[in-house]
């Protein structure tokens, strides 16, 4: 589009250069704005996408002695999922790499020729079922 170029008149430029200086001011601001909200937009995405650098708490009981375990354990690097894995009487817990959820690798891993598991991602997911306050108390604690 065309515009037509506007030139102060005689006498008229301290008016033109207040204006010039608003103009510039305004879009200086909303450069800022701009920024800030590219900034915090990134920050966003980053943490959901790699989280807040803390580690998934799972429960851990590898010797499967016991169904109703109540060992928690912050899961290392690496380790993305909790596992809960029963053979028999027995129940094992623990944490896992989410790529050996599935019935071919705990196979291997575990030696067991019948099983059954659950593998989930959320903090003490692969617990007993509790009551929906035992669960809210527990997720804060």
């Amino acid at each position: 589009m065309l515009q037509k170029a506007v030139f102060p008149e005689a006498g008229s430029s301290s008016s033109h250069s207040q204006i010039i200086l608003h103009e510039l001011r305004h879009a200086q601001t909303v450069l800022s704005v701009t920024m800030r909200s590219s900034v915090l937009l990134c920050l966003a995405v980053s943490f959901a996408m790699f989280g807040f650098g803390v580690s998934l708490q799972c429960y851990s009981c590898p010797d499967g002695t016991s169904s109703n375990c109540e060992v928690k354990v912050e899961c290392n690097q690496g380790d993305d999922t909790c596992l809960k894995i029963t053979s028999g009487e027995n129940t094992y817990t623990r944490c896992v790499r989410y790529t050996d959820c599935d019935s071919g690798t705990l196979s291997t891993i575990t030696g067991f020729p019948k099983f059954t598991f659950k593998c989930c991602q959320s903090k003490l997911c692969n617990g007993e079922k509790k009551s929906l306050l035992s669960r809210i108390k527990e997720y804060f604690s």
